[in-house]
């Protein structure tokens, strides 16, 4: 990239970096949820998330952004644990199994959209760092959009108790 000098292999590490921290720390995510709470887990993964995000649109060198980008991941693999957990413990039967279903397919087709978005946006001219503001816009309406579902389903369930 240009804007950062980075080699390719440095833009290797962008990529993997994520997919690495996410994948090392996924079920220990997982865990820390059981043990502290995934209400509270949840809230500081999003927060640790968007700062994270921040420091990715604003990486001045490849290094940062290189390390933003482990961050990423690794608060990643603290947030998707709890709102499939919050699913198995607030859902049921065929609804779990539907929710369960559209998270996995929304997952996998944003992961598409965004890499070819992300490169249409580079191709047509756009820097690399306006591509990861977009990018990382799209991230967080993502979280927005968890945390909305995930008090809208404790609402739910504390009135189906107090009833």
């Amino acid at each position: 990239d240009a804007s950062l000098h980075a080699s390719a292999s440095s833009l290797e590490l962008v990529i993997a970096g994520y997919g690495v921290a996410y994948a090392a720390l996924l079920v220990l995510g997982g865990r820390r949820g059981d043990r502290s709470g995934r209400h509270r887990v949840f809230l500081g993964a999003l927060a640790a998330f968007v700062v994270a995000s921040l420091a990715c649109g604003f990486a001045p060198t490849v290094g940062v952004l290189v390390a933003a980008r482990i961050a990423q991941g690794a608060t990643a693999a603290l947030l998707i644990p709890q709102v499939l957990a919050t699913f198995h413990h607030t859902l049921e039967g065929e609804r779990k199994a539907r929710a369960v279903a559209l998270y996995g397919a929304t997952s996998g087709i944003a992961a598409v959209v965004g890499q070819l978005v992300g490169g249409l946006l580079v191709r047509r001219g756009r820097s690399t760092r306006q591509a990861r503001w977009i990018k990382q816009l799209r991230r967080g309406g993502h979280a927005a959009t968890d945390v909305t579902k995930t008090a809208s389903s404790k609402a739910t369930k504390a009135a189906t108790i107090s009833t």
